[in-house]
């Protein structure tokens, strides 16, 4: 797949690709300033229908969406081979590295983190937005602490009341519903019993958020990694638990492990939110139904100003409130990762798309 580059911009260097896409980084010709491509084979993503309306839904969900830590879209371009993404370059590095090099970050640092989360998905929640992929890699720290979310792949519209039977998400931060709806999707070969599954809703994000906190503040998520190829029994095992919710004594053990015996108040208060998050039943999560002033009403919360939001973080990077040091975090940010896709092996195919084909991507 040769990387196509939309006219007014130069081709910096290629940071990943797959089978059907290519991931650039660029520079505008007029702003000098620099973006993010993605590039997609027409014939390769046609394969899977799943794969086409996802590129099909980020670029409409990037244009209605208008949020200063959501990544944005600055445009589109296509040619009869391939259509791409031109997105704003996301600062700093993903969680997902940091994680890698650090194990868990100290309370102050999560706190900071998930206090804009919050802010994000009301935003997302009062237009209607389900995310349904929150994790570690999608959301990008820079070294002045600001977040910013990125991969709107996934993201769905929802009227109130109106749920989903769309399979999504990543195994180790689904909710129950979320894996209802999975299962169900693979035992009928890719059909979900929607007569007699409840599907999910906005609901799903706040369990996401919840194991975000447990992944950050304890190292990983409430019940470890599954892999995409693990084998049935594991599936069987891993979907049980998280139905069942979490072992308070298997989580008390993990919080001494981590944090010691006695802890602090943030330490306490974020357990507290990621608990109330973590509940199976979704309605009794805290914040259900699009309901986040409850969540902002949470000690781990409340104590965020958001209108001095910019004066507040600067603040606390400046000073250094947390344990893990600007120096340190400055070091961490020199591996700048702008996108976290795997590398896979790219393979050539010249057959081209017909008239009918390429239709569907007429609006792109």
């Amino acid at each position: 797949m040769e990387p196509l580059v939309p006219e007014g911009y130069t081709l910096i260097k290629n940071l990943s690709e797959s089978p059907y896409r290519k991931v650039s980084l660029v520079k505008n010709i007029e702003d000098d300033k620099r973006y993010i491509i993605k590039v997609y084979d027409k014939k390769k993503i046609m394969e899977n229908k799943s794969i086409v309306q996802s590129v099909l839904n980020e670029k409409k969900v990037l244009a209605e969406i208008d949020h200063p830590k959501i990544i944005k879209l600055r445009g589109t371009f296509k040619d009869d081979d391939n259509i791409g993404l031109i997105l704003d370059l996301a600062k700093g590095i993903g969680l997902s590295t940091i994680l890698q090099s650090h194990q868990k970050l100290p309370a102050e640092l999560v706190s900071v983190i998930i206090c804009q989360l919050i802010e994000i998905f009301e935003y997302l929640q009062s237009n209607g937005y389900v995310y349904k992929d929150l994790k570690a890699s999608h959301v990008f720290l820079d070294k002045n602490s600001r977040i910013t979310l990125i991969d709107l792949g996934m993201v769905e519209k929802l009227e109130s009341g109106e749920r989903s039977y769309i399979p999504a998400g990543t195994f180790h931060s689904m909710a129950p519903e979320m894996i209802d709806v999975w299962e169900s999707s693979i035992l009928n070969s890719g059909k979900v019993d929607q007569e007699n599954l409840p599907g999910y809703n906005h609901n799903i994000d706040l369990y996401a958020i919840g194991v975000l906190i447990h992944e950050l503040l304890l190292g990983k998520p409430p019940y470890g990694y599954l892999q995409a190829i693990a084998d049935k029994e594991k599936r069987l095992e891993y979907f049980t638990k998280t139905r069942e919710g979490i072992n308070n004594d298997e989580q008390l053990e993990l919080i001494e492990e981590n944090l010691g015996k006695v802890l602090n108040e943030q330490q306490n208060n974020l357990i507290d939110l990621m608990n109330n998050l973590l509940k199976p039943n979704h309605e009794e999560r805290l914040g259900a139904n699009r309901q986040t002033e409850e969540i902002k009403q949470h000690s781990a919360i409340n104590w965020y100003n958001f209108e001095d939001e910019a004066e507040y973080l600067d603040s606390f990077t400046k000073k250094s409130k947390c344990k893990l040091g600007i120096d340190e975090l400055n070091d961490i940010l020199s591996f700048v990762e702008t996108c976290g896709i795997h590398n896979e092996s790219d393979f050539a195919d010249d057959e081209k798309l017909n008239e009918e084909e390429q239709k569907i991507f007429d609006d792109f």
